[in-house]
């Protein structure tokens, strides 16, 4: 047989993984949507939003409300983050100014991954940012704050040759910064980069028996400082 996409996209992945002996699976583990989820995105948030833990789920509504009600003026710019897209992790994103120099800006990825190498691959992030750029159009440079949080079912890349996964959820808290370059009035690009502090809770399982391999009494717990966001944003002005 031919060596088409499908293989590429695994080929890449596994490039990914070899370059970074770290817990990378923040950013390719990103996603937990289904491909025509991903295009009902928007109308779904809500209920994703609700379905993560209440810790997480207050922070990411409050933080959403503080800026949503600021942003009074200014236009809509939808966002497809082609790098993750074209290899299978879907990402969408939405920003609105909320002033001269500010925007708020929020984005979910998810993965049209079920399983790799026979285990589970599933995961979502949603990452609301308020974003400074220096110039009043909002484009050219810019630097982010963000607070972000996500639930995934996956096995983490020190577990990679086990029957070990684990299950759990994260927030993050970091900076990104980015280049947005307009190509027309109503299209832009948008290149950035991110990373920060990453605290996870989770439970550890073994896929032959479905028994919980660690004795922790509720859940595992890891924090580390990593870059976990970046790509390449189609950006539409609407």
């Amino acid at each position: 047989m031919g060596f088409g996409f499908w293989d590429l996209r695994y080929t890449i992945y596994d490039l990914v993984f070899g370059i970074w002996n770290l817990e990378f699976e923040i950013v390719i583990y990103y996603l937990h949507l289904m491909p025509f989820t991903f295009y009902l995105l928007p109308f779904v948030l809500p209920s994703i939003i609700v379905s993560l833990p209440k810790k997480i789920m207050k922070r990411i509504i409050g933080f959403c409300l503080l800026f949503g009600a600021l942003s009074g003026y200014g236009q809509h710019k939808v966002k497809v983050n082609a790098a993750t897209t074209v290899l299978g992790f879907p990402s969408i994103g939405y920003e609105r100014p909320i002033g001269k120099y500010f925007s708020f800006h929020i984005d979910a990825i998810g993965s049209t991954f079920n399983r790799y190498h026979n285990m589970p691959l599933k995961f979502l992030i949603i990452t609301p940012e308020v974003r400074y750029y220096p110039k009043a159009t909002q484009t050219g440079f810019f630097v982010g704050g963000h607070l972000g949080g996500s639930t995934f079912h996956l096995q983490k890349y020190n577990y990679a040759n086990s029957n070990y996964y684990q299950k759990g959820y994260n927030y993050m808290a970091g900076i990104s910064i980015g280049y947005v370059y307009a190509v027309s009035e109503k299209f832009a690009l948008e290149a950035f980069v991110g990373g920060g502090t990453i605290q996870s809770y989770y439970k550890g399982y073994d896929s032959t028996t479905g028994v919980r391999y660690e004795d922790a009494d509720k859940f595992n717990k890891s924090g580390e400082w990593l870059p976990y966001r970046g790509g390449l944003n189609l950006v539409w002005k609407i």
